[in-house]
């Protein structure tokens, strides 16, 4: 963590402080409705997100904040501070252990959803273990009722730190420009529209009333984990947040389809394990997303390693994908010109197009599944040299391609340079003057035919030799010449 200076660390502290408080009075307005757990305890979720993201250092505010809560709750100084310490230390240990374990915040990882998971629930376990302990010791529980308590408060906690967590964890200002920018704003508000409806439809429709799960209730998830793979993990969470919150609301007034005859344990145990669905639903749909997206950023940067534009062309449905890198080669921007091989073709030089077209004719019939040929092709910048790959994805019924891969090099330089090295190769066979090429040591390298001629030996004959002109002369005037050569 990087260091900061006092005052912001009393902000930090402050808000932390506040919000596990104010958290903690909205968990306890449904105090009532069962006699030992709240529905939903969001100080759990509030005080890992802080931790994890500020650090160990707002740990005395969320101190603070939980023995507030707990002094009215337990009466006994005592057991408010045991109970506070146990607050604390749990998310402490939790957060400690995701910075240790390489935890991003962005979750865009599945290892990064798994350590999550792991440490809500090791959280959820400490506290739900040590108030139950101290409800037992101050009478407030029976031995009886005690596993069960028990459990009921570790799913209940699982379920808020999830769903409270996360959207705390991912939530910036850049994750909501992103999911409210002009192209995706019609998509994301229609979705949270429909989980909108979908929430009031639960609570208001008369099946809500039967004490029956009606398939509604399960449309939700469906919802998040699409809103997650448009809009980001920080936005889907969010809507996962709200929902929560109003389903466990009106559970408390005793609507919807959680509500099952007088019995509030199973009613909590119902309503914990939704939100936990929803909370995994948007977790899963960002570990999934986000592997997706760092697949597609490895293979970018591979090809861009190798200077390689890639085309994937669907010819049942006439349209394909273009990379980045192939735009850039071909000039073509927003990729609508090479985006089907029709588009492609027309860019294809004249004298090219009968050796591409002979090559596209191999590749309908079976067995031939590739090809590699070096042709010209118009981009922005004039014609250009491309070394062009073609290979047969996939197949229809019939073995006609359905399905190509294609990738292109630029070779205009080498193309350009084997031009100029054709071109002086020439000039130094046909050169009418004798032209001899040696070494260091005045062996002879090369020669054109005219000095072959002038001197009546071949190049054979004159090939790793001395020649005479370049031998050593007693004369001192051959001698100046030779050096002045």
């Amino acid at each position: 963590m990087a260091r900061i200076s006092w005052p912001q660390w009393l902000m930090r502290a402050a808000l932390a402080a506040l919000g596990y408080y104010m958290a903690g009075r909205i968990g306890l307005a449904f105090q009532d409705f069962s006699p030992f757990v709240s529905l939903l305890w969001p100080p759990s979720g509030v005080a890992l997100a802080a931790l994890a993201r500020c650090g160990p250092s707002v740990a005395p505010a969320i101190a603070l904040g939980a023995f507030s809560l707990n002094l009215p709750l337990n009466g006994s100084l005592a057991s408010a501070v045991a109970v506070s310490l146990s607050d604390t230390l749990a998310p402490v240990l939790a957060a400690v252990w995701l910075h240790r374990a390489g935890f991003s915040a962005r979750l865009e990882r599945q290892h990064d959803m798994s350590l999550l998971l792991g440490a809500a629930s090791a959280q959820a376990a400490i506290t739900s273990l040590n108030g139950v302990m101290w409800m037992a010791m101050g009478s407030a529980l029976s031995g009886e009722n005690l596993p069960g308590a028990a459990v009921r408060w570790w799913l209940s906690d699982v379920a808020a730190i999830l769903v409270v967590a996360t959207p705390l964890l991912t939530f910036t200002g850049s994750a909501l420009m992103q999911a409210v920018k002009s192209r995706r704003r019609l998509l994301t508000f229609g979705l949270c529209a429909a989980l909108a409806l979908c929430g009031s439809l639960m609570f208001t429709s008369s099946a809500a009333h039967t004490s029956v799960l009606t398939p509604i209730t399960f449309v939700a998830p469906v919802l998040l984990c699409w809103l997650v793979a448009h809009a980001g993990i920080a936005f889907g969470s969010l809507a996962a947040l709200l929902l929560s919150a109003a389903t466990a609301a009106a559970t408390a007034n005793g609507w919807g389809p959680f509500i099952t005859g007088n019995d509030p344990a199973e009613a909590l145990s119902l309503l914990s394990g939704y939100a936990a669905t929803l909370a995994l639903s948007t977790l899963l749909g960002a570990a999934l997303s986000g592997e997706s997206k760092s697949t597609e950023q490895r293979w970018q940067s591979a090809l861009q390693g190798f200077d390689l534009g890639v085309a994937d062309w669907d010819l049942r449905r006439r349209r394909g994908f273009t990379s980045r890198r192939w735009r850039r080669l071909l000039g073509d921007p927003d990729g609508r010109g090479t985006s089907d091989l029709q588009g492609w073709l027309a860019r294809v030089h004249e004298a090219d197009r009968v050796r591409i077209s002979q090559a596209l004719e191999e590749i309908r019939r079976a067995g031939h599944n590739a090809f590699r040929l070096e042709l010209r092709i118009q981009t922005d910048a004039g014609w250009k040299w491309f070394d062009f790959h073609l290979r047969v994805a996939e197949r229809g019924r019939d073995t006609t391609p359905t399905r190509l891969i294609a990738s292109l090099a630029d070779v205009t330089e080498r193309r350009m340079a084997e031009e100029r090295q054709r071109l002086s190769a020439s000039l130094f066979q046909h050169l009418h003057e004798g032209l001899l090429i040696a070494d260091a040591e005045l062996r002879v390298l090369d020669l054109n035919p005219t000095y072959s001629q002038i001197v009546g030996a071949s190049r054979q004959e004159l090939l790793g030799r001395v020649p005479a002109l370049l031998q050593p002369s007693p004369d001192i005037v051959t001698r100046q010449q030779q050096a002045a050569m």
